[in-house]
């Protein structure tokens, strides 16, 4: 079995009236090796910013040039779907509360095949399971990677933050209890940080 990590990037939490500004792509094997990774922008419509959250543009670094360029998402949603072709476990953080429905509600509006998977690891209940017993108080992506020193980018873009996922992923599904101990010592100091 393969991975596919994905996270995306949106205008706004509501999978009925905003839409995905950004969406990364990592596939792994079972180990956490990186086979392949692809991202790519979408462009929004004007309606689509104009139902936009403000704070979520903000936070997605969303400008009109940044994303002149980008495919619509008429052009891009075949190629979307195709990446999600079911021999895969999804992964992703807090994967299947929000990135699955709204991917799911996007390829249907964009007149695409919704069923993407159902198998799922997800980064933050991973958190919860290894690394809050070492002293981590939130599962949020962001303290997972300061917790666990992972450095692939800017947070809140998509290929960061997939890399991300899959990274974490990986060191938390292979730690040993020396490795754990480890991470009670140094995850309360790298917290304060």
């Amino acid at each position: 079995m393969k991975i596919l990590w994905f996270d995306l990037e949106t205008t706004g939490l509501d999978k009925d009236t905003n839409t995905i500004l950004e969406i990364g792509i990592v596939v792994t094997d079972m180990e956490g090796n990186v086979l392949s990774a692809w991202d790519t922008k979408i462009k929004p419509t004007p309606n689509d910013i104009a139902r936009a959250s403000k704070r979520a543009l903000e936070i997605n670094g969303y400008t009109t040039k940044g994303w002149e360029d980008a495919p619509t998402p008429e052009e891009i949603a075949p190629i979307i779907r195709e990446k999600f072709n079911g021999k895969y476990i999804l992964g992703g953080h807090n994967v299947a509360h929000f990135d699955v429905p709204f991917l799911k509600a996007w390829l249907k509006k964009h007149n695409q095949d919704p069923n993407i998977g159902y198998r799922f690891l997800d980064t933050m209940s991973t958190a919860v399971e290894h690394l809050f017993p070492c002293g981590l108080k939130s599962a949020s992506l962001v303290n997972i990677r300061k917790a666990l020193n992972i450095e692939t980018g800017k947070a809140h873009t998509a290929l960061a933050d997939t890399l991300a996922c899959a990274e974490a992923y990986r060191q938390m599904a292979r730690s040993s209890l020396i490795k754990r101990l480890w991470w009670s010592y140094v995850i309360p100091k790298r917290m304060k940080q």
